[in-house]
């Protein structure tokens, strides 16, 4: 049996109410190619691979990777998709994989959708379901105790992708950064923001 490496992990510290903490997060996430611009959010987007045999990370893990890295000054968020157009555009600047994770999540408790950048959906906004609308029958709101579900990319052809829900602990290797002006802080806790 051969022998297992761990990933390397890059430590860093953060100052909470006084009390010091170190986190360790994935060092291996890396992005793939010069992010590009779009003129119509103002941010740069770019493409983010975990390597092969450095193991999938959640949507979480994902979050927590991507928010040290930057480009231009900018920091990074999981990506904001709010318009067709913006989805367009990252499926003609990218070639995506079957599966990669964006900046949104089904809040459970709340049947609430939330971008990472604390804009509720609301019925009438952009939204390209998959149908079923959820990965698996086995881990929904409704058949599990989860907080969130968060959403990922799902393509169907080089021209399509939908949205689709996963649980909280579903892993995929590729991610979709947005380098936008100002990022706001996620939200914290498990209340979606009314903003």
């Amino acid at each position: 049996m051969g022998r297992v490496v761990a990933p390397k992990l890059r430590r860093i510290g953060v100052v909470v109410a006084g009390l010091s903490i170190t986190m360790a997060l994935p060092a291996h996430a890396v992005v793939i190619g010069t992010p590009v611009y779009n003129e119509e959010t103002g941010s740069y987007f770019a493409l983010g691979k975990l390597p092969r045999g450095q193991g999938q990370h959640n949507w979480a893990a994902i979050i927590r990777s991507i928010q040290p890295k930057h480009y231009n000054g900018r920091r990074g968020r999981l990506a904001v998709l709010k318009s067709k157009s913006v989805q367009n555009f990252i499926l003609d600047n990218f070639d995506l994989p079957l599966q990669t994770w964006i900046g949104l999540r089904y809040w459970c408790k709340y049947s609430k959708l939330q971008w990472v950048d604390g804009t509720v959906l609301k019925n009438k906004d952009f939204q390209p379901w998959n149908r079923p609308w959820y990965r698996s029958k086995k881990v929904t709101c409704s058949t599990q105790n989860i907080e969130y579900m968060p959403v990922y990319l799902l393509r169907s052809s080089k021209t399509r992708v939908n949205w689709q829900a996963s649980g909280p602990k579903k892993g995929f290797y590729f991610y979709l950064v947005e380098y936008p002006d100002q990022v706001k802080p996620e939200p914290a806790g498990d209340t979606p923001s009314t903003e």
